[in-house]
């Protein structure tokens, strides 16, 4: 649902190029239980070694998607 209202399900659908990235980071993130309550847990939720894995799909170019965000320009 957050990639159609926010246009990108184009580019982080099934098919698109940042498919790997985008389902990698959603994989690891909602890995770790109830993410819709994360806000009030965070530290027992989240070591270092996954917000690095978190930073990487967010950041690492040239599949990362804030990246692949960049490139496209689209806001």
């Amino acid at each position: 649902m957050l990639l159609i209202i926010s246009g990108t399900s184009q580019i982080f659908g099934l098919s698109g190029e940042g498919a790997s990235s985008w389902s990698g980071f959603t994989q690891e993130y909602t890995k770790s239980g109830a993410w819709t309550n994360i806000r009030y847990d965070v530290l027992s939720r989240f070591d270092e070694k996954k917000a690095k894995s978190l930073y990487a799909y967010l950041t690492a170019p040239p599949d990362g998607i804030i990246p692949i965000l960049e490139s496209k320009k689209l806001w």
